[in-house]
């Protein structure tokens, strides 16, 4: 079976301070699945940070405020959407 799996993160910077449409659709993400509490804004900032670490943490994942592909696996499985497996 062939999994396509659209990353809508891949190749984006995720540095504290950045911003983008990437950073707004983590955050909605985060939103949905309850860690972030914030205003949508598309600005990687200290709230977007520490949901982003809690999510990692609740993974038992390193807790390092990187969205890496493992991560953004885990959050679009949390949100029902079909990815390959881990």
């Amino acid at each position: 079976m062939i999994y396509l799996w659209r990353d809508y993160y891949e190749g984006q910077d995720f540095k504290k301070d950045t911003s983008g449409p990437w950073v707004a659709r983590l955050q909605k993400d985060l939103v949905d699945l309850g860690y972030y509490r914030g205003v949508i804004t598309g600005y990687y900032g200290t709230l977007a940070d520490q949901a982003l670490r809690e999510f990692q943490r609740q993974h038992t994942l390193p807790d390092n405020g990187g969205p890496d592909v493992v991560v953004r696996m885990l959050i679009a499985k949390e949100l029902g959407e079909e990815v390959p497996s881990l």
